[in-house]
């Protein structure tokens, strides 16, 4: 018993010994210990600005049969009563939407449609065929341009009505050349085949609101009393 007892101080003594030579060595290399740390936590908030830098980088989307399926899909379970309460579309997703709400034929005169989202806007890129968009309000400008031109359009988006989205470029480049303001309401009716130099884009109509990122577009669920 005597013996145990004697292996129990001899141990509590080498515990108090180990930690009092550890604190030692800490008060001792303080400064390189607070470095390291120092470091370490500088070096979480590089890979966590990074994180973020990257999550606002512009994202690139392309129309496809799939990502329309699929939009369509996340519109539909929004729509239950039961729905969600967000949703996310993807650029993708968001470019197939645009595309299929055009009118045939400017589905036709487009190619290589891509929709990039930005902060509160995104764009579209595509390759047009100028005759297509002559009678859009073009005018001279038409004679100056190749058969088959890049355009960008570019602008914010809105949920003013039940079930639609209004996407209203305010910046549209044809070619080389930056169309007036007073040019691109017409140009895009020509392309819409609408009356308000909109986009009109299918939303679920329990949508009360939207916001545009560079990584998604995420539809909000109108409350119960539809504000």
């Amino acid at each position: 018993m005597i013996r145990g007892c004697l292996k129990n101080v001899f141990a509590m003594v080498g515990c108090f010994t180990v930690l009092l030579v550890a604190a030692i060595a800490a008060w001792h290399y303080r400064d390189r210990i607070d470095e390291f740390f120092h470091s370490l936590l500088v070096a979480e908030g590089e890979v966590v600005a990074q994180a973020e830098e990257l999550s606002n980088e512009p994202t690139i989307g392309r129309p496809s049969q799939e990502a329309l399926r699929s939009a369509l899909r996340k519109n539909a379970e929004m729509e239950r009563s039961n729905g969600n309460a967000t949703v996310v579309l993807t650029a993708d997703e968001l470019a197939s939407l645009i595309v299929d709400g055009i009118t045939p034929q400017a589905q036709e005169a487009l190619d290589s449609v891509t929709v990039t989202l930005f902060e509160d806007r995104f764009a579209l890129s595509a390759v047009v065929l100028t005759q297509a968009l002559v009678a859009g309000g073009l005018g001279p400008l038409a004679f100056m341009l190749a058969p088959r031109e890049r355009i960008e359009i570019s602008g914010s988006a809105h949920v003013r009505r039940e079930g639609v989205a209004d996407w209203e470029p305010d910046a549209f480049q044809f070619g080389a050349f930056p169309l007036p303001q007073t040019v691109i309401a017409p140009v895009v009716n020509q392309i819409t085949g609408g009356t308000d130099g909109t986009f009109r884009i299918r939303i679920p109509t329990t949508v009360g609101d939207l916001r545009i990122r560079p990584s998604g577009v995420t539809f909000y669920r109108r409350d119960d009393d539809g504000a």
